[in-house]
């Protein structure tokens, strides 16, 4: 690319103004400054090209960049340009400092003589003796001498300004040019002199939003994407400039820069100088170093270093060594937690930082619970496993490996029962009521091959008490009843309950195992209502309940189950277990749909989604709600809704619940509304297939018998479908709700009564 300079009009007219006054024998000083890639090399090599012209002898010599605070290698800049002067103005030995300025002074008076210094900050103790010296004989000859210098902070720039200050400087021609970044029509025309074609102004404008106006990011952004995203190559080459500044960057602006990358607004200005261990004075003027660098901008006296660019402080902290960065982040949180800074900064904080800091863990621990009840999920996980690397007894570490997989329920729920598993079969000590939570969580979440074999070996386990290995055994058997296993392996191992059940939880599991056969609704009643007496005892088991808020639905008492429900749904949420929250969720819409309340159903069907994505799910709950929300699209004459739905394919481990069998069963629903009898017929006929082999027998579960007979008269088979009709008819009698029986009556009347 060209080196093209645009927005240097003026200082290219005071070059070309010093060069031809150094010509005619008038002495001057210039001196360039400006951060890097502002183009202040390109000056010096217009200048030194417009001298050529001229009968000016040229000199040029450039400092050699090192680490800040470092001692320069290979600066000796007066060495340099006493290599350039004619041989009979050298000695070739080392002279002192006058003598040297003799030498130039005099090669000056035989032609005059035009010093160029690049990177002047970076020159050795000799040179700048030197240079400081024959500043002061610049009227002795015709002497042009051209400084330039970055502005990185470094102490050799205030030395280079003091330069001009020097008495008989002011006798010559004294000129201090600062550049600054570039306009937006400078952008513009620098842009399109580089690819030849004009650059729409917005354009020009968002890349100098983005390079902040130095002209090496603009060049390098077209380098980096060409014409097609000018805005990202932009930042892409901002951020490799930021990189390559904070490399050379002297100590104190870096240090003020990392501390307030971390900071943010959430220190004020004492605090941000405490953390980073300068003086106030020496903060002030490492502030004002990072704002001419285009680096950081002024918020006002409270707050003069602002980093409002994502991109400036992840370079800013890139480049810390490992052990330094842990450092600086744990300074900021000790300081932090003293000064009473908000928690969510500090939280944020305490991830980069060292294990050990006292108040880590309960702080993550409670800004964890925040985040999550804000739906936070990913955040509020990231701050539980950094407080799990925390020292801490096992019983405190088993307490933050529930509340961790009760977040991961929503973001990784394989994970989640991971987590749960170690707290139930570990060897470390675990409170007892911590213990349930994490099985009641478990079963709730229902994944297979996880819950039922862990929770068998939980019932099982030596030193727990017999209230506690009773609700265990009650938990092992709801999952043993409502959870498919995928392989072949028999669990029929969970330990059996008592008759009569002793705690609410099994209770709940009793009322369950009548309703689901079918048999006892009086006695079914009664122990849901057993179970649901204390649904919000914290140290209480929440699975039980909701089978238990089922079974007072399906027994004929449909407002008891709502208000049995509506108290697990908050307890659930108060517990963070989502999995059962949804779960009541299901339960509570299917009140609403067999209450004919529409709207209400399909809210509760939407909220489920909204509290936990469908992989979370309990399979019988995944299956149960796609059955259903079929079932309220057919009910609301929505059949394309009702197709869509049903042919969605259902989540690993739904096929064989019982959700998966009310699933297929919808389907059917789909079908026979659809007039294809025949394809209804094997779906009514498979999904009680599924219910028979789990010995789910009670017709109000699922009315697949009724619905066959419907299809198998469709195909005129009629005396298979009576068969199937009065079976359905005698069972609804034997479990005895009044309402279902009606609806079964009116339904095998389209079998029984053809007419």
């Amino acid at each position: 690319m060209s080196e093209l300079l645009v927005d240097r009009d003026a200082e290219l007219e005071v070059l070309a103004s010093v060069v031809t006054g150094l010509a005619a024998g008038r002495s001057a000083f210039v001196q360039i400054s400006g951060p890097p890639g502002a183009g202040r090399t390109a000056l010096l090599r217009r200048a030194m090209a417009a001298a050529v012209t001229e009968d000016v002898r040229v000199l040029h010599a450039a400092g050699i960049p090192h680490a800040p605070g470092g001692t320069g290698t290979g600066n000796d800049v007066v060495g340099t340009f006493a290599a350039g002067l004619p041989a009979e103005f050298t000695t070739g030995e080392q002279v002192s400092v006058a003598a040297l300025c003799e030498n130039f002074v005099a090669a000056a008076r035989r032609r005059p003589l035009m010093l160029v210094l690049d990177d002047a900050q970076w020159m050795d103790e000799r040179s700048w003796l030197w240079l400081r010296a024959l500043l002061r004989r610049l009227n002795w000859a015709p002497l042009l001498v051209v400084v330039a210098i970055n502005e990185l902070g470094s102490p050799a720039e205030s030395f280079t300004g003091e330069l001009g200050a020097e008495a008989t400087v002011h006798e010559s021609a004294r000129h201090v040019l600062r550049l600054r970044p570039l306009s937006t029509d400078g952008v513009r025309r620098l842009l399109a002199a580089n690819h030849a074609r004009p650059v729409d102004p917005e354009a020009a404008a968002e890349v100098l939003h983005h390079s902040r106006g130095v002209p090496s990011v603009v060049r390098a952004a077209l380098l980096t994407a060409g014409t097609a995203d000018l805005a990202a190559g932009a930042a892409e080459a901002r951020g490799d400039w930021v990189g390559r500044v904070m490399r050379v960057l002297a100590p104190e602006p870096t240090a003020l820069a990392r501390t307030a990358a971390i900071c943010g607004d959430d220190f004020d200005w004492q605090l941000v100088c405490a953390v980073s261990g300068l003086p106030p004075a020496v903060a002030a003027r490492a502030a004002g170093v990072l704002r001419r660098l285009g680096l950081a901008d002024d918020a006002g006296p409270s707050r003069p270093v602002r980093f409002t660019e994502p991109v400036v402080v992840e370079r800013v902290l890139a480049g810390m060594p490992t052990e330094e960065r842990a450092e600086l982040f744990r300074r900021v949180f000790t300081l932090g937690l003293r000064a009473g800074a908000e928690h969510a900064f500090l939280a944020r904080v305490v991830l980069s930082a060292p294990a050990g800091s006292p108040g880590t863990g309960p702080l993550l621990y409670g800004e964890a619970r925040r985040l999550h009840a804000r739906r936070r999920h990913e955040e509020a996980a990231r701050l539980l496993e950094r407080a799990l690397r925390e020292p801490a007894e096992e019983a405190a570490k088993a307490r933050l490996m529930v509340e961790l997989a009760a977040v991961e329920a929503v973001t990784a729920p394989e994970a989640s029962d991971r987590r749960l598993v170690r707290v139930l079969l570990g060897s470390g000590p675990v409170d007892p009521a911590l213990r349930l939570r994490a099985a009641d969580m478990l079963v709730s979440q229902g994944r297979p091959s996880v819950a039922r074999r862990t929770l068998t070996a939980a019932a099982r386990m030596d030193g727990i008490s017999a209230t506690e290995r009773g609700t265990l055994a009650a938990l092992c058997a709801l999952a043993e009843e409502t959870i498919p296993e995928l392989d072949d392996y028999s669990f029929s191992t969970a330990p059996p309950l008592p008759d009569p059940p002793d705690t609410p939880a099994s209770a709940g599991i009793a009322a369950w195992l009548l309703a689901v056969r079918g048999t006892d609704r009086p006695r079914a009643l009664a122990l849901a209502r057993a179970a649901l007496e204390v649904p919000t005892r914290q140290d209480g088991p929440l699975s039980p309940s909701l089978l238990a808020g089922a079974v007072l639905m399906l027994g004929g008492a449909p407002e008891e189950a709502a208000r049995g429900l509506d108290s697990i749904l908050v307890e659930a949420r108060r517990r963070g277990m989502r999995a059962a929250a949804v779960w009541a969720m299901l339960t509570r819409g299917s009140v609403a749909l067999m209450q004919e309340r529409w709207d209400e159903a399909a809210r509760y069907f939407d909220w489920m989604s909204q509290e936990l994505p469908e992989r979370g799910w309990h399979p019988m709950v995944a299956g149960h709600a796609r059955a259903l929300t079929v079932t309220l699209h057919l009910q609301r004459n929505r059949p394309e809704a009702a197709r869509r739905c049903a042919a969605e394919p259902l989540p690993p481990g739904v096929e064989h619940s019982m959700g998966g069998a009310q699933a297929l069963f919808a389907s059917g629903l789909v079908r026979l509304s659809d007039g294809e009898a025949g394809e209804a017929l094997e779906l009514f006929l498979e999904s009680g297939r599924r219910m028979l082999a789990r010995q789910w027998l009670n017709p109000v579960l699922l009315s697949w018998r009724v619905l066959a007979g419907i299809a198998y008269q469709a195909n005129g088979q009629t005396e298979e479908a009576q068969r199937l009709v009065l079976e359905e008819r005698a069972l609804a009698e034997r479990w005895g709700e009044p309402g279902y029986l009606d609806r079964v009556k009116g339904m095998s009347a389209i079998v029984l009564e053809p007419t």
